[in-house]
């Protein structure tokens, strides 16, 4: 091979080392950041009625001392369901991070340097002397620079436009409804409550020293019995023990969760000449709030990376 050839190898190598890197910068990442807001709009409200939301068990109880009496209700919880109508509109800012500028800037260098080949193709071509003594250029290096230049000018500008058009911010709106369940209330008709009838209980006392079961009436009532505090055990300080009431499932109620009530009952009890009351109350989750039916999401705030 020779030198001329050489010569010509090594631009041509050169302008594909610069065309992979201009093309490194021709898909620009997209930095987005969106936020979303509701506003009201004119349309009728969607009411769906009641919804229970949870329920809330109680326990009144009087203890004579080893003796406890027990009243257990439970009641539902409900809320209102509303699906109000709203303007979704969802603002998208986008921002290429300066490339789109690099890549008008690098397409133009790219351009003015493929048009120095064509118009000046000796600058980038080394004389050479024939054997009759007459001083002759190639300039089939300098036109393959400049085509490989000139190609990559037109892929960084159109490179360019494509990532301005994609870096555009953009608004959309689209009809939503928003759901409002507001306060939670007792359940239209709930009353007092309705008697947790025949269910198996067990009462547990200062972590298991002391232990009784029983089962609740019509009425949700249920006696304990306990034994005497044992003598060994040195009773709390404050003369209060805590309980725990568990409500269990059984062959009656073989779906019905367990349920826990926490009590404070007096110990020792074997001197008590007036009665100890109280209440104890748990909520538990019933159904879960429904959803509202189309496009309407909460309002968020978000950064995300488009790529390339």
């Amino acid at each position: 091979m020779s030198a001329a050839d050489h010569g010509r190898r090594a631009r041509f190598d050169h302008a594909l080392a610069l065309l992979g890197a201009s093309a490194l910068t021709a898909c620009a990442p997209i930095v987005t950041h969106s936020e979303v807001r509701v506003r009201p709009r004119q349309a009728p409200t969607l009411d769906y009625g009641e919804a229970e939301l949870a329920r809330t068990l109680s326990a009144d109880y009087v203890q004579l001392g080893g003796r406890v009496l027990v009243e257990l209700r439970e009641r539902e919880q409900c809320v209102a369901i509303r699906h109000l109508p709203v303007l979704r509109v969802e603002q998208v800012e986008r921002r290429s991070q300066g490339f789109v500028a690099w890549d008008f800037t690098l397409g133009v260098a790219a351009g003015g340097f493929s048009a120095l080949a064509f118009a000046r193709p000796q600058a980038f071509t080394k004389p050479l002397i024939s054997t009759d003594g007459r001083v002759v250029y190639d300039y089939s290096g300098a036109y393959v620079v400049g085509s490989i230049f000139a190609a990559v000018s037109v892929g960084l500008l159109t490179a360019g436009i494509v990532n301005a058009v994609r870096a555009r911010d953009t608004v959309t709106y689209a009809d939503a409804f928003e759901l409002d369940t507001g306060e939670p209330h007792p359940c239209p008709g709930a009353g007092e409550g309705r008697a947790m009838r025949d269910r198996s209980l067990t009462l547990f006392v200062a972590d298991g020293v002391l232990e009784a079961e029983a089962r609740s009436d019509a009425e949700g009532r249920a006696r304990f019995e306990l034994r005497p505090w044992p003598p060994e055990l040195e009773p709390p300080a404050t003369g209060l023990a805590p309980a725990v009431l568990e409500i269990r499932a059984d062959e009656d109620h073989p779906d019905a969760p367990t349920e826990l009530l926490e009590l404070e009952l007096r110990v020792p009890f074997a001197a008590m000449t007036d009665a100890h009351t109280g209440r104890a109350t748990a909520v538990s989750q019933a159904n879960a709030q429904p959803e509202p039916e189309g496009p309407a999401r909460p309002s968020h705030d978000g950064d995300t990376d488009e790529g390339s």
